[in-house]
């Protein structure tokens, strides 16, 4: 009996890594969603409000260029560019066709994400065309590590926030109490979609539904 075969669709996959932590998240989105969706996925699966300003930073050789959303009120399109109007296909075309120097060897290219310019988290990306099932575009398919909740002061001053909770400090237990946020969570693919699609509801803020103990 012949073997039946599954249908795929063209996806790009964003492969989203915090800096100076172990978290990570692996995203298919459609080739022509641009990088303002993957903005949006990004906070959907780290549990963020998107409650702060965020810009993607992408260097082509040793010439960066910025780019932010221009529905703010902040963004100058004179300095940066409009984020709508980079796709993910043209942004990981730009990896594989790099610019070369005079000796043909490859340049620098790197995609990175910043968001909260205070606490300023910073992501390393690498994107991939794939071609997948089209019913998991739009999902995350693989997460590690509990992203950092919002305001938290950086990446020191969330360790710093964690080891002393972890002494048994109220002050600090009652802060992510506050926040809902589990520093001990397990976090998979299912946790990361099912925050993402939190996100996508509009239910923003602290999820009511974690619950925050400390062993």
């Amino acid at each position: 009996m012949p073997r039946t075969r599954t249908a795929s669709t063209p996806a790009i996959e964003a492969t989203v890594k915090l800096r100076g932590m172990r978290v990570s998240r692996t995203l298919l989105l459609p080739p022509t969603a641009h990088l303002g969706d993957l903005h949006l996925a990004i906070q959907g699966t780290f549990g963020w409000w998107d409650a702060h300003l965020h810009r993607f930073i992408r260097w082509s050789g040793q010439r960066p260029y910025e780019y932010q959303d221009a529905s703010d009120p902040e963004c100058d399109l004179t300095e940066v560019h409009d984020e709508r109007l980079m796709t993910l296909e043209r942004a990981e075309r730009h990896f594989r066709l790099l610019d070369r120097g005079p000796d043909l060897k490859p340049l620098r290219a790197a995609l990175f994400y910043e968001y909260d310019f205070g606490d300023r988290w910073t992501c390393e990306i690498t994107l991939r065309a794939v071609a997948v099932p089209a019913a998991l575009l739009g999902t995350c398919t693989h997460a590690s590590g509990v992203a950092p909740c919002e305001d938290s002061g950086g990446v020191e001053g969330y360790r710093r926030l964690k080891a002393q909770a972890a002494r048994g400090q109220a002050e600090a237990q009652g802060w992510f109490k506050f926040k809902r946020h589990d520093p001990q969570a397990q976090v998979d693919a299912q946790s990361a979609n099912d925050a993402w699609e939190r996100f996508r509801s509009g239910d923003l803020g602290p999820d009511e539904s974690v619950p925050v103990t400390w062993s």
